[in-house]
């Protein structure tokens, strides 16, 4: 009897554990723990307690992706740029919908404009430093590629996206 509560009791433990840390969300990008923000000041907290960011400004500041977040195509709800430790410019993009996010990095990759990012559930960054990227890599994010060739050697995790041909993966080359 003893075994019995025992084992519904860890049952419980484990559910609960999942629904806190948002595991057992079956979606496409769930099986990697990605960090989720819900808003610019979470992705800026979130880089900052990592790697650093300063100077936060929205819009067109510099960085990357300037002309993309204003294409409604890409599905980025908002666009700001900081500086890292190093002050290298780290883009934030807070996408309101990954699905277009993906299929627009995937059109840009057939019209051969390649774009790396780093990804949380809810948003991307794009470090110029690769101090920056590491330190980012190591809290959590993963780096999203449609890059055609692009090889995740063995022993790394790598889960489809959404979009075909596009990778999520544990491996940051920097």
């Amino acid at each position: 009897m003893r075994i019995r509560q025992g084992c519904a009791a860890g049952a419980a433990a484990v559910a609960a554990l999942a629904t806190l840390s948002g595991c057992g969300d079956d979606g496409p990008m769930s099986g990697m723990g990605l960090p989720k923000a819900g808003d610019m000041a979470a992705i800026e907290k979130f880089v900052n307690e990592n790697t650093g960011c300063y100077g936060l400004e929205v819009g067109s500041a510099g960085g990357t992706m300037d002309d993309e977040a204003l294409d409604a195509s890409w599905g980025i709800k908002e666009r700001a740029v900081c500086e890292d430790q190093q002050d290298r410019d780290i883009t934030l993009l807070a996408i309101g919908d990954m699905e277009k996010f993906q299929a627009a990095t995937m059109k840009a990759e057939i019209e051969g404009d390649t774009k790396r990012f780093l990804v949380g559930r809810d948003f991307a960054v794009v470090p110029e430093g690769d101090t920056a990227a590491r330190e980012l890599h190591i809290a959590g994010l993963v780096l999203f590629t449609c890059e055609k060739g692009f090889e995740v050697p063995s022993g790394y995790q790598q889960e489809k996206p959404i979009v075909e041909g596009c990778t999520l993966t544990n491996f940051v080359p920097v």
